[in-house]
């Protein structure tokens, strides 16, 4: 048990184990035989004694209770404290009553013993009993109170002096006549053991609290006046052991009451005032401040500081000027501070900075004036505080208060999505003022075909993680609807839990616009309006992939114009538009709805028929119904510029299932397909026969060569040179190579697709990068080559493999080459595979330096709303885009869009595959920076590796 259980188990026993143990001599006496009273002459100084202790006793409750609370008296105190002015003058009576006299004339003679006995013991109980069963209020008596009170328990016992001393006769023989002098003592007796039970009960078991009496004492003291009582009651004659036995319990009783009101009156006052300087210091020691006591010369009487380091020790600075450890500039604010006390009795707050662990902090200080009565000079209290963080959050808050009113739309909402605040931006984009948002969900802006599914992505993010971004259409106040870009930030509190959440809205209808236009050129034809190849095989790779869903097959028929060469021949390029425009108007009403009509190349078309068949055969019959359906429409005379043409076609057509094909290889089936048809003149509808695909045995084989490539290390690199508009190489991309036993040097279109679907691309791509970076290495010594970079081509599968990070990293810190020389390609099929971990990934590859290109650009489907967010260096403009430039008008729109695009993101564009010097004069007017083609190198080793600048100074 610690020591302060043990005081606390004291505090609660307070009394107990003397009352049990005196209380055990009293049924002890009261067994034992009998035996002779004690004789007057003995008894009655005894007796005196036992009284005068009780009188003095109760007195000194009286002059405890009464002017230990002449300023916060409560009127219980004051009560319990005058009663006992009257026990102690009744007393007093009792004492000066001769016993031994009995002459009738004498004032205080035997008579009035028991008189000014009973009346103490009556106005005892009744004292106490008010005291204890009145709830009395806490709260001070005004001197008013205390003057009657006292007046009047001095009135009630001078009145009680009276009629006991000049009335006792009349008032014996009445008390006689009626019950019995001793039977009414007895009387008041049990009158007082009954009161007194019942005070004891209502502080015990109702648990009340009498204001500033420490109850466990009265309680003690109660039950000591009932033992008291008993004992008096017991007594045969006023000599006897029961008498004497009394007077020692009310000894105790006014001990214990003695301890009621001296514990509350003088111990009590000295325990608040203990605590009272222990929360003090307690207070002192937590606060950060440094607090000093000054006089009008500024010499330090007190200090306290938790940092005492920042001036010296307190027992080294009393007695010294505070102004000696300031600068002069600082002196100044603290006189100004003292001359505010001085007027105003407190200052205001004056701010100054000091140099303070090594670094300048800012500071304030605020002054009170010290009244204190004890002090006969003028005293301040100076606090001072360090307020070097303040500073810097309200900084802070500025700069987040100025970014709050950015040009970027932003809503602040409680837990709930409730909204709090938006700024100006916010109003301005949407229509919709403050007060019209606060406590409104910001979900009420989408169109609400979009809200559930919003709602539900957003929850599902936020659960991991605390940011969710995406394309929403906000509807504005107008009924408008725009793209935005959406970005939700959840701001956590203590414990992690969500406190608010962030919306940024980013307007990108622009974007979305541009990107809808370069779609459209991308992936549309333009004289038919038909998709092309590329939407082509992004349909079929849909199409392939919902039918491995529901298990049902699909289709892909080829259709080829037979001799649409000679009417673009006979009747010119304007009539075989014409054609080929109403042939695409045929087949998109067989396509229908969903669009699955496209234009392959100048005389071919395709159609993706998505059947409900689940078998091949049912799949083949519809198949030919819709081929049949091609036929009807294409097969007749046409009417091109006036005249008729009776135009024919031929159709090759593949069935396929979902999980055994992907989109190059159906398209390959039905290439197959078509060629058998245009090799047999007589033929215009074929399948794709199985038996052909001996590629499967092919690619069998190849994969076991790659296996032992790999481990014999058959690779190699070729490097392409990159150059700028003056043909000057600054940097290369590394080509793998790979230097088959048998077939000769195998390009990565031999085998990469190969590898790719065997797994085997994993350790080719390690092989690749390691000789890049260890040829980067090579050059550091080569005054040359030192600055030239090297871009290596990186598959979505390896991207985002764990291990790639580690492997690049390793490389990267083994070869010493610095990463900025680095170039990593990937094409936007790689960064749509998972926007997110590519964006992370490449957001921490980039801070180590390594660079990032998006090759083969515009082929792809990627949002340019995310293209703007990463750390992307360079776009590639896909070579089939360069390839047509002279010929394909939308090819050139599409490469200048590209090229104004990157310049706004800030991105280097490099044009793939420029062969030509037209196709460079374009590029380099139109302001793309980096080439690469055949126009300036080939690929091969790097040892073979020549300027183009060289070569060009010696063209005429």
């Amino acid at each position: 048990m610690t020591d302060s259980e043990t005081r606390s188990l004291a505090e609660r026993l307070h009394g107990l184990p003397v009352l049990f143990a005196t209380a055990l001599l009293l049924p002890a006496m009261a067994a034992l035989p009998a035996g002779e009273p004690l004789s007057l002459a003995r008894h009655l100084p005894l007796q005196a004694l036992f009284e005068t202790i009780s009188s003095v006793a109760a007195f000194l409750v009286f002059v405890v209770g009464w002017m230990s609370y002449q300023r916060r008296a409560p009127i219980a105190v004051l009560l319990i404290a005058a009663t006992f002015l009257g026990v102690a003058l009744f007393g007093l009576g009792f004492l000066l009553s001769d016993q031994h006299t009995t002459e009738p004339e004498a004032l205080f003679g035997a008579s009035t013993a028991p008189l000014f006995w009973m009346a103490a013991r009556l106005l005892a109980v009744l004292g106490v009993a008010l005291a204890v069963l009145i709830p009395w209020k806490d709260r001070p008596t005004s001197p008013q109170t205390r003057s009657l009170l006292l007046s009047s328990l001095l009135g009630l016992v001078a009145g009680t002096f009276a009629v006991i001393l000049f009335g006792r006769e009349d008032l014996l023989s009445g008390l006689q006549s009626v019950v019995g002098v001793a039977a009414f003592q007895d009387g008041i007796h049990y009158f007082a053991v009954a009161i007194y039970l019942l005070s004891a009960g209502v502080l015990q078991f109702h648990r009340r609290s009498i204001p500033n009496i420490d109850t466990r004492s009265l309680s003690v003291a109660i039950a000591f006046i009932v033992l008291a009582s008993i004992s008096f009651t017991l007594q045969a004659t006023t000599n006897d052991t029961f008498n004497l036995l009394g007077q020692v319990y009310k000894l105790f009783a006014y001990y214990y009451l003695f301890r009621a009101v001296v514990i509350s009156g003088i111990e009590e006052p000295y325990r608040e005032l203990a605590s009272a300087r222990a929360r003090l210091r307690a207070t002192l020691e937590a606060l950060p401040d440094i607090i000093f006591e000054l006089d009008r010369r500024g010499i330090i009487h007190q200090m306290h500081s938790r940092y005492p380091h920042l001036i010296a020790q307190p027992e080294d600075v009393r007695g010294r000027c505070l102004l000696d450890f300031l600068p002069e500039s600082v002196q100044r604010e603290y006189h100004k501070l003292l001359d505010d006390i001085d007027r105003n009795g407190r200052s205001g707050a004056y701010q100054y900075k000091l140099e303070a662990d090594g670094e300048t902090r800012d500071y304030e200080a605020t002054g009170n004036l010290l009244r204190d009565p004890e002090t006969p000079e003028t005293r301040y209290i100076v606090i001072v505080q360090d307020i070097t963080q303040r500073k810097r959050l309200d900084h802070e808050l500025r700069i987040a208060a100025a970014a709050f009113e950015s040009q970027e739309s932003i809503c602040i909402t409680d837990e709930a999505h409730r909204t709090l605040r938006v700024n100006s931006a916010f109003t301005r984009i949407t229509g919709f003022a403050e007060h019209e948002m606060i406590g409104g969900d910001p979900a009420m802006l989408l169109p609400e075909d979009d809200r559930a599914g919003f709602r539900q992505r957003m929850d599902e993010r936020m659960e991991d993680r605390s940011r969710w971004r995406g394309e929403i259409r906000l509807r504005r106040k107008s009924g408008e609807v725009h793209s935005q870009l959406l970005l939700v930030t959840a701001v956590r509190g203590e414990q992690g839990r969500v406190r608010n959440f962030i919306y940024d809205y980013i307007d990108i209808s622009a974007l979305k616009k541009a990107e809808t236009r370069i779609q459209q050129l991308a992936l549309y034809d333009s004289l038919t309006g038909l998709g092309n190849r590329r939407l082509m095989e992004v349909r079929l790779a849909r199409s392939i992939e919902q039918g491995h869903q529901s298990g049902h097959y699909g289709s892909l028929l080829l259709i080829n114009l037979i001799q649409f060469k000679k009417v673009n021949d006979a009747m010119g390029f304007s009539a075989g538009d014409q054609l080929l425009i109403q042939v695409a108007q045929e087949l998109r009403g067989i396509a229908g709805q969903d669009g699955n009509a496209f234009r392959q190349g100048a005389d071919e078309f395709a159609l993706i028929v998505e059947t409900a068949a689940g078998d091949a055969r049912s799949a083949a019959s519809l198949v030919q119904a819709t081929a049949d359906r091609v036929f009807a429409a294409l097969n007749r005379a046409f009417s091109i510029s006036g005249e008729e043409y009776y135009n024919r076609c031929r159709i090759g057509a593949t069935v396929f299932d979902g999980p055994s094909v992907d989109g190059a290889e159906v398209l390959g089936q039905a290439a197959i397909a078509l060629h058998q048809v245009k090799a047999d003149p007589d033929r215009i509808f074929s399948f794709f026969d199985p038996e052909m695909q001996q590629v499967v045995a092919q690619e069998q084989t190849l994969e076991s060569e790659l296996r032992r490539a790999i481990a014999e290390e058959q690779f190699l690199l070729h490097y392409q040179p990159k150059v700028n508009r003056d043909r000057e190489i600054v940097g290369l991309e590394a080509l793998i190579r790979w230097q088959h036993p048998t077939r000769g040097l195998l390009s990565p279109g031999d085998f990469v697709p190969a590898a790719e679907r065997t797994g085997l691309i994993t350790p080719i791509e390690k092989w690749t990068l390691e000789q890049a970076i260890a040829q980067l290495a090579r050059w550091r010594d080569h005054d040359a080559q030192r600055n030239w970079s090297i871009s290596v081509n990186v598959a979505s599968s390896q991207f985002y493999r764990d291990e790639f990070e580690i492997h690049l990293d390793s490389l990267l810190d083994h070869y010493g080459v610095d990463a900025r020389q680095l170039i990593l390609e990937f094409t936007e099929s790689t960064l749509l595979h998972d926007v997110h971990a590519a964006r992370d990934r490449i957001l921490r590859l980039a801070k180590r330096g390594v660079r990032f290109s998006i090759d083969d650009f515009g082929t792809g489907y990627s949002s340019l709303a995310y293209l703007g967010r990463l750390p992307v260096h360079e776009l590639k403009i896909d070579r089939s885009f360069v390839k047509d430039l002279d010929r394909e008008p939308y090819n050139a729109a599409i490469v200048r869009m590209v090229i104004e695009m990157a310049n706004i993101l800030g991105m280097q564009v490099v044009a793939e595959g420029v062969e030509t010097e037209a196709q460079y004069r374009f590029l380099t007017q139109q302001g793309c920076e980096l080439l690469q083609g055949y126009l300036f190198g080939h690929p091969v080793p790097v040892e073979e590796i020549n300027d183009p600048a060289d070569d060009q100074e010696s063209v005429p």
